[in-house]
């Protein structure tokens, strides 16, 4: 999974969450979603031209589908969430 932030973006670090399609609370693709933290990372400072991130969730496993979202959270703790991806394994 990679994402680009643009500079205007006052993102000082990004929550990379996960839900398991046929774990508990997903048992159906059309019904809402639970999902976890599975990472946090840092973002760049604002005055860094690439602001480019890649995540490799080395967990997962074949014959599954994953959805995955981001929470791109500020200093001040305030986070926005990130449109959901779904990935079939």
């Amino acid at each position: 999974m990679s994402w680009r932030l643009s500079s205007s973006d006052r993102v000082s670090y990004t929550i990379i969450e996960r839900s398991t399609l046929g774990s508990a609370g997903n048992i159906c693709r059309d019904c809402p979603r639970t999902f976890e933290p599975i990472d946090r990372l840092p973002a760049d400072n604002a005055g860094e031209k690439s602001r480019e991130y890649r995540f490799v969730d080395s967990s997962v496993g074949k014959g599954k589908t994953y959805s995955y979202r981001l929470q791109l959270c500020e200093e001040t703790g305030e986070c926005r969430e990130s449109q959901t991806v779904e990935i079939d394994f």
